[in-house]
């Protein structure tokens, strides 16, 4: 029976590590994940689990031995004077303690140790996405409509416009669905991989239905939020100081005393102010 369970354990582990591998040549290497930083984390226990439980499983090319893929050839080898430590994956306290003691065991006359971290604000990207997605639903909705179009003498799109006007409708629906379960406190969380499949696809929908410089307006707080990084960045460079006290805007925001929720629901309000900005402009034009 435990022979059973061992042959049962090693073809899981050599799976798990062709799992694995797979999704670090796809990271690492081409940069262009397939799959969510939690489905990866929730694979990577899954070994460690396993080798824990059989050590003997345990290889030295075994995901869980090293870190990444095999590096492009273009790339040029670095040695570093000091090794370059990872938090890896902290769930619990215990897993931040144990970071902090082995960068004190390994950094040699420092008494005192400072860090910082970048927290994230639930609800914050998907709520202001999903203003500028309606904003741009009813702009693409008004483009495909002859009588609306000719009114306020929009340029001539695709008689297929209809399409996008559906698609636009889901990238809403699909905005509060998510919102639902990332509201503040979050249950789930958007990674680059999300964030910018979005952000591309708005762009898109902008393009196509020729409103590309409506598309500043309708994304202003990305704009400010984007912009904030570019000043702070440029500004520490030139002249050693910031701007801000921390970029990208919501952040310094939250430094000044402004509690989370405020953050999220001001941002929000601005993001509908410039949305309802970019409805105007048709009329305006």
């Amino acid at each position: 029976m435990a022979t059973s369970a061992a042959k049962s354990a090693a073809a899981k582990v050599r799976e798990l590590r062709t799992q694995l591998e797979h999704h670090n040549y796809r990271y690492h290497v081409l940069d262009d994940p397939e799959v969510s930083d939690a489905e990866y984390d929730r694979l990577m226990r899954e070994l460690k689990a396993l080798e824990e439980q059989y050590p003997d499983l345990v290889t030295p090319d075994s995901p869980t031995q090293r870190v990444g893929a095999t590096p492009v050839s273009e790339l040029q080898e670095v040695v570093h004077s000091r090794p370059m430590l990872s938090l890896d994956n902290g769930f619990e306290d215990e897993d931040i303690v144990a970071f902090d003691r082995r960068v004190r065991e390994r950094l040699e006359n420092v008494e005192q140790v400072e860090y910082s971290a970048e927290p994230k604000l639930d609800g914050l990207a998907i709520s202001v996405f999903a203003v500028a997605a309606t904003a741009l639903t009813a702009l693409t909705y008004v483009s495909g409509h002859r009588v609306f179009a000719e009114y306020l003498q929009l340029p001539t799109v695709s008689p297929l416009i209809g399409e996008l006007t559906i698609f636009g409708g889901a990238l809403v629906g699909a905005s509060l669905g998510f919102l639902w379960y990332n509201s503040y406190p979050a249950d789930i969380f958007m990674g680059d991989v999300g964030s910018l499949g979005l952000g591309g696809a708005l762009a898109t929908v902008a393009l196509l239905i020729k409103q590309d410089f409506v598309l500043v307006i309708v994304g202003g707080v990305f704009v400010i939020e984007a912009a904030s990084v570019v000043i702070q960045v440029g500004s520490f460079k030139l002249t050693g100081k910031r701007v801000f006290r921390m970029a990208p805007l919501h952040h310094h925001f939250e430094l000044i005393g402004w509690s989370e929720p405020k953050v999220i629901a001001r941002f929000v309000i601005l993001a509908i102010i410039f949305a309802l900005f970019s409805l105007t402009t048709l009329k305006l034009r």
